[in-house]
């Protein structure tokens, strides 16, 4: 038994003196070292036109960011980019509240044949104060082509 125990212990002494198996290292000098492209704007957002200057700058902000989540490059203008995205806003009475409407066009990219528009109700105090709110509901409308 007391041979069995030594034995066991110079095993274990043996297999602390190796290094630890490291399954996920792997050798870097066989990997081709190369750069990795720097991300190039894809697509400018600007502020729509008539729209109150703050909120519009807002409103671009937030929709650059939300198609980055969709993998899009996107920045606010003046950044140059080969695809321009410009609105023009306009309002209208809606039951209860306002209607905020932009139409979206695309300039440099295939034409489409009528701009995007994104339509969103709001209470005529959130307009007015131009809450993050509505900011957000504005720049996350789903945008679709308008009916003929």
């Amino acid at each position: 038994m007391r041979r069995l125990v030594v034995t066991l212990l110079g095993l274990l002494v043996l297999a602390a003196c190796a290094p630890p198996p490291k399954p996920f290292e792997h050798d870097d000098s066989e990997a081709p070292v190369r750069r990795l492209p720097r991300d190039k704007i894809e697509l400018a957002v600007s502020p729509p036109r008539n729209m109150p200057p703050e909120m519009g700058q807002r409103v671009a902000a937030a929709l650059a960011m939300e198609l980055q989540a969709y993998g899009i490059v996107a920045a606010v203008q003046p950044a140059t980019a080969p695809i321009q995205v410009s609105g023009v806003m306009s309002t209208r009475d809606a039951d209860p509240g306002i209607e905020i409407q932009i139409d979206w066009r695309i300039d440099g990219a295939p034409k489409t044949q009528d701009p995007a528009v994104s339509r969103t109700r709001a209470r005529p105090e959130d307009y007015g104060e131009a809450s993050e709110r509505l900011v957000s509901r504005i720049a996350h409308k789903p945008h679709r082509a308008s009916p003929p």
